[in-house]
C-alpha cells in the first residue's frame, strides 16, 4: 500500500522554532504524525474565530468544554478556529491554502480540540483491516505499558468490528482517523465529572473512561461502527426501509455491537439487564413505575409503546431511546427468536449480510429468515410492544457462545 499519513495543521507550528527548543521538538514530533488525512478542509471564507468559551461545561458523558495547559476544547462553531500558538488541532481537516494556515476547521458536530504537544504522546500506525492510519493522542503521564495496552485495544476493536463490514472502506474513504485519550486530564474517568469528552465525529474518536474499562471498549466499538455506517457509509449498503430508516439502523447497530462484541459476558448481561428494565418500565401498565434515569424523564410520562419511529411529542428523547436502547435490545431478542425457531444463522451473520448489499435491510432479512408468526413478533417489538424475557435470555446465550466462525 502506498498510502501514507499526511501532515495536518503544520500551520500551528510555523514559527515554533522561535519558541523553546523542547517545545519545538515536541511540536515537530506531533506534526510528523498528526495525520488528518487526505480530507482537506472545505472552502471557508469566514475569518478565524477564537476558541471559546474557556469555562468547563459538563455534558451527558463528560466535560464538553475544557481549558488547561494540556488541552483546550469547545463546541464547534462551524467556522475556522484560530489555533492557540504552538498548539496542535486534533481531528480537523487538513489545511489546503496558505492563507488558512494558523486556523483549523472541524467537521460538523465534532468538537474543536487542540493539544499542547509538550504534554502528549502522539503516534500514527496502520489499522490493516481498514487500510487507514490511526493517529493516537495520549497524555504523556501514561506509562509505556499503558500506551501499549491502549494501542492493542484500538487494534482489537477495529478487528472485531471489521467482521460486521465485509466490504471495508473504499479507497477515497481511507482518511486518517484521530483517537484522543483524555483519561487523566480531569481525573480517572469513572464519573461524568471526571471525564473530558469532546464530541466524536468522522475524524475523531474518544477514549475517556478508566484504562482497561468496559466503558472505553464499548464506546470505542460504537464509534468504530459509526465510522463505517454513519461517517463513511458505502452507497451500496445504506438504504431506508419502510419499517426502519437507515439512520435509525446505524444507531441500532452501533448500540448492539457495543455489548455484543465484548468478551466480558457479565458486562454484557449487566448492560442488557439495564436496557430490559427500562423496556419493562415503559411497557407495563403500572403508572407508578418509570425508568430512574434522567435521560428518560424527557420522554412523555405515559406508558408506551415507544417504537421505531416513536409517536411522541418529545420526539428527540423518544427517538434516542428507540434507536439506542430499544433497537439493540430487539437485536438480542432476534437472536433468541432465531434460536427458538431452530435457525442456525445468527444476528452477527445477518448484520454482516446487511452490510454487504443494498437490497438487504434488517426487516427484509428477518422476513426471509423467520416464520410469519416470528416476523409478526419482530414487527410488534419494533412498534414498542413488550419483549418476552425468554427471547432475551436465548439471545444472550448465543452471544456468550458464538459459532466458531464468529469467534470474537
Amino acid at each position: 500500500m502506498n498510502y501514507k499519513p499526511v501532515l495536518a495543521l503544520s500551520a500551528c507550528l510555523l514559527s515554533v522554532t522561535a519558541f523553546s527548543p523542547a517545545y519545538a521538538e515536541k511540536a515537530a514530533q506531533a506534526a510528523s504524525v498528526t495525520a488528518d488525512t487526505s480530507a482537506t478542509q472545505p472552502d471557508a471564507a469566514d475569518v478565524c474565530v477564537p476558541l471559546g468559551p474557556h469555562i468547563p461545561r459538563g455534558g451527558s458523558f463528560g466535560m464538553e468544554h475544557w481549558s488547561d495547559d494540556k488541552l483546550r476544547m469547545a463546541a464547534n462553531p462551524g467556522k475556522r478556529v484560530k489555533a492557540p500558538e504552538y498548539w496542535v488541532p486534533v481531528g480537523s481537516y487538513r489545511i489546503k491554502k496558505e492563507e488558512d494556515e494558523g486556523c483549523a476547521l472541524f467537521p460538523d458536530g465534532q468538537s474543536a480540540v487542540f493539544i499542547n504537544p509538550l504534554h502528549w504522546k502522539v503516534d500514527a500506525y496502520l489499522v490493516p483491516v481498514l487500510g487507514i492510519y490511526v493517529v493516537r493522542f495520549i497524555p504523556n503521564t501514561y506509562s509505556d505499558e499503558d500506551v501499549k495496552k491502549t494501542d492493542a485495544l484500538i487494534q482489537e476493536v477495529y478487528e472485531k468490528v471489521s467482521y460486521l463490514f465485509p466490504l471495508g472502506l473504499k479507497e477515497y474513504m481511507r482518511q486518517d482517523h484521530h483517537i484522543i485519550v483524555t483519561t487523566g486530564v480531569a481525573g480517572d474517568g469513572k464519573r461524568v465529572e471526571n471525564r473530558v469528552f469532546p464530541y466524536p465525529g468522522p475524524h475523531l474518536s474518544v477514549l475517556a473512561g478508566p484504562l482497561g474499562s468496559n466503558f472505553n471498549k464499548e464506546f470505542l466499538i460504537r464509534q468504530a461502527v459509526y465510522l463505517q455506517n454513519k461517517m463513511r457509509p458505502r452507497d451500496e449498503t445504506f438504504k431506508d426501509d419502510p419499517l426502519l430508516a437507515a439512520p435509525s439502523w446505524s444507531d441500532m447497530e452501533g448500540g448492539w455491537a457495543a455489548f455484543a462484541l465484548l468478551d466480558d459476558a457479565k458486562a454484557r448481561l449487566d448492560r442488557v439487564n439495564a436496557l430490559y428494565s427500562v423496556h419493562q418500565a415503559l411497557t407495563d401498565d403500572d403508572d407508578e413505575t418509570w425508568p430512574d434515569l434522567q435521560r428518560y424523564k424527557k420522554i412523555d410520562r405515559s406508558k408506551g409503546p415507544f417504537g421505531m419511529p416513536p409517536n411522541s411529542p418529545r420526539r428527540s428523547a423518544a427517538v434516542k431511546y428507540a434507536n439506542s436502547d430499544l433497537g439493540p435490545l430487539i437485536m438480542v431478542a432476534l437472536d433468541g427468536l432465531l434460536v427458538a425457531e431452530g435457525k442456525k444463522e445468527t444476528m452477527m451473520q445477518y448484520v454482516r449480510l446487511i452490510n454487504s448489499k443494498k437490497e438487504y435491510t434488517l426487516p427484509s432479512v428477518m422476513k426471509a429468515a423467520l416464520s410469519p408468526k416470528g416476523y409478526s413478533l419482530f414487527e410488534g417489538w419494533m412498534k414498542g410492544q413488550p419483549i418476552d424475557r425468554s427471547y432475551i435470555d436465548k439471545g444472550l446465550a448465543r452471544l456468550d457462545n458464538p459459532p466458531k466462525q464468529e469467534a470474537k
